[in-house]
């Protein structure tokens, strides 16, 4: 057979900009489905004083490191 005078047409590679816009979309959406939520206020949270939560660590007493209370 003879030389070609030109290349055969080909496809083009697709842009740069559409691989990008489905990277983006594709991790984006991961992200938004795997954020953490903050869950709901339990009803007797905000009843609470920093006070009495304050008083209630107090009567726990020292745990000394290698005691019974301490490993619980």
């Amino acid at each position: 057979m003879y030389a070609r005078p030109r290349r055969l047409p080909t496809k083009p590679a697709a842009p740069a900009w559409k691989w990008a816009l489905a990277l983006l979309l594709i991790c984006g959406g991961w992200r938004t489905l795997t954020w953490p939520r903050n869950p709901p206020a339990q009803t007797a949270a905000p009843t609470r004083t920093v006070a009495q939560d304050w008083a209630a660590v107090r009567g726990f007493g020292p745990r000394p490191v290698g005691t019974p209370g301490h490993d619980e």
